[in-house]
């Protein structure tokens, strides 16, 4: 028993030195280097993404949209109102009007599935 014991604490002994070579003698200086490498190179594209962006910002922070519509707005709405008056006063024919505006549409929708190739 004495013995079995002896042989017991010299395995326990071998495995806890085996695993504290394993631990401590484990090199991981390839890998830092590959993670280093790995590191400059995102840094660098990102260096790179950065002048890319203020590049295209730059234009972009100065640019002023004028819309040239606004100066027809006034002749817009005073033709627009003219149709409207016109289309509320037009009584039953108010029907007629609707049924070709959506007739001209199904038709429209009809004619561009024909031209994309449908049947």
């Amino acid at each position: 028993v004495e013995n079995n014991d002896d042989n017991t604490q010299e395995i326990i002994q071998n495995q806890d030195d085996n695993t504290e070579e394993i631990i401590n003698g484990y090199d991981n200086s390839e890998m830092q280097s590959s993670n280093s490498t790995l590191q400059d190179t995102f840094d660098g594209y990102t260096e790179q993404e950065d002048q890319v962006m203020d590049q295209i910002s730059e234009p972009l922070a100065d640019f002023e949209f004028d819309n040239p519509v606004t100066q027809y707005l006034a002749t817009f709405r005073v033709f627009g109102d003219f149709l409207q008056d016109l289309f509320d006063e037009s009584g039953n024919f108010k029907d007629v009007i609707r049924l070709s505006f959506i007739l001209g549409s199904a038709l429209m929708v009809a004619g561009l599935d024909r031209f994309k190739g449908g049947n």
